[in-house]
């Protein structure tokens, strides 16, 4: 009987051990991130009979138990993709946003107006050499500012394509870990051990995986742990996990290339735009929306003041003797250089207009080159700076349906309201984060005042084990010195 009770007071002994080890496990990772406390669970060990008499045996630490639901781990994982996806395209439209605000300094727009207004006073005054070299210097700004406002763009774009590089290896770190942990789990819960804190190591890369993408995981039949990106697929199965590629793929029909566009693959086949929520959507939606649709906006604006620049200055004269006939026509010999002259160096379609726009040959040369008048011999001929002068206010852009600063305008403010839209985003994802987050603590959080007591009711339950197994060998020791 008192070897009975000494094993009795050994299971206790042992059980408020362990408990007093977790209870200091959880103590010492109140403030880990993403820890979840774990409880021992003890139960009753199988009784036996003697007799008519079923006699208890102790106790046994059946499981160290994780606190965790994994319904707030997944609501989790999908608020942090959500505040991530807001957060970066409110970023990143920032960056657009500020390429075009004209607040501190001259922008496109007012070098725009600037140099039409600068043909008005050469239409007052058409004769006057200053007001012609203003009008190439306010010009020279113009271009200045196209070239500007499109490099700031192919910047914007770049740096895009280096995030998806160093997304695309954060991914892949996460997807190879997550892979490794599958496999070390699998290991120690086939033999009963305690898997919790790899669990919970497993669920820190899934948080760092779910500020890229949405994040979808489960466990198959085959008691396999299967991680995948919604919309894309399976990326881990167990210990196999399927790596992303990123890199610039030839231009094609679909994916044209612009600012050396990087895109993400899986073994060779693109699948950038099948990525949903969190960071790597939020860079490819702004890079491949509004940052090209920005680009072509600027090509286009350029192309069509060119254009239509080219198309009025080359009907004009300059001033310079041409010859006439004996019917008063202009002599073909002397016509040359007093006339057809372009404004503006431009190629024939509106591809990368506003980075190749330039002065021409003859206006750099000359001022002189400066066309005003509408006839030869008419130095005090104004109709063609007049004429170019109105075209700030015809309706040249988008496709003869806005003015360039409407059309402008409107560009930059459709950017100036996504980026506030996505401010207002930001602000209210945060907040369901945040909430998420409290959820999790309040479930799997470690509260210093819970373990404490626990500590101290473990420490007794340690004690009192003691005490049984020291009354047990006392006991068996007075039984020893019974003499026959």
């Amino acid at each position: 009987m008192g070897s009975d009770l000494l094993s009795i007071g050994r299971t206790g002994l042992s059980a408020a051990q362990k408990s007093l080890q977790t209870t200091a496990h959880n103590i010492s990772n109140v403030n880990s991130d993403g820890y979840s406390r774990q409880k021992v669970v003890q139960q009753a060990s199988a009784p036996v009979g003697e007799g008519n008499i079923v006699m208890g045996t102790g106790t046994y630490i059946r499981t160290i138990e994780r606190i965790h639901d994994d319904f707030i781990e997944k609501r989790l994982n999908g608020a942090i993709s959500d505040h991530n996806f807001n957060n970066e395209r409110y970023f990143q439209l920032s960056i657009v946003e500020n390429i075009f605000n004209e607040i501190n300094y001259e922008g496109l727009n007012t070098s725009i107006n600037n140099f039409f207004n600068s043909f008005r006073e050469l239409s007052n005054n058409p004769g006057s050499e200053t007001i012609r070299s203003l009008i190439r210097e306010n010009a020279k700004i113009l271009l200045q500012n196209f070239h500007r406002t499109n490099e700031a763009l192919d910047k914007a774009a770049e740096n895009i394509n280096n995030n998806l590089d160093m997304a695309t290896d954060n991914i892949n770190s996460c997807l190879s870990a997550i892979a490794s942990l599958n496999y070390k789990i699998r290991e120690i819960e086939v033999t009963n051990g305690e898997s919790g804190d790899l669990r919970d190591e497993r669920d820190r890369y899934l948080n760092r995986l779910a500020e890229y993408f949405a994040v979808e995981y489960y466990s198959d039949e085959a008691g396999r742990f299967i991680v995948g990106a919604r919309g894309v697929g399976t990326l881990v199965s167990g210990k196999l996990y399927q790596p992303l590629k990123s890199k610039s793929p030839p231009p094609t029909e679909d994916h044209p290339a612009f600012a050396n566009a990087r895109e993400i693959l899986i073994d060779d086949k693109i699948i950038s735009d099948r990525f949903q929520q969190g960071k790597v959507a939020a860079l490819l939606e702004t890079r491949n929306g509004e940052i090209k649709i920005m680009q072509e906006k600027i090509d286009e604006i350029a192309w069509s003041l060119a254009t239509a620049v080219n198309a009025l200055h080359r009907r004009g004269f300059i001033n310079k003797e041409v010859e006439l006939d004996e019917n008063g026509q202009p002599i073909a010999s002397s016509l040359e250089k007093a006339t057809n002259i372009d404004f503006f160096k431009i190629r024939d379609n509106q591809y990368k207009a506003a980075s190749l726009i330039d002065l021409s040959s003859d206006i750099k040369e000359s001022l002189s080159n400066i066309a005003t008048a509408m006839e030869p011999n008419a130095p005090g001929d104004n109709r063609i700076a007049l004429a170019i002068s109105k075209l700030q206010y015809e309706k040249i852009a988008a496709n003869g349906e806005s003015t360039l600063e409407e059309d402008y305008l409107q560009s930059a403010s459709t950017v100036a309201l996504t980026s506030g839209k996505y401010k207002i985003a930001t602000e209210q994802s945060e907040g369901i984060l945040a909430q998420t987050r409290s959820f999790r603590e309040q479930i799997s959080g470690v509260s210093v005042d819970e373990e404490t007591a626990n500590m101290m009711k473990y420490q007794r339950a340690y004690e009192a084990s003691a005490r049984v197994m020291k009354t047990a060998d006392e006991m068996f020791k007075a039984v020893l010195s019974i003499k026959p």
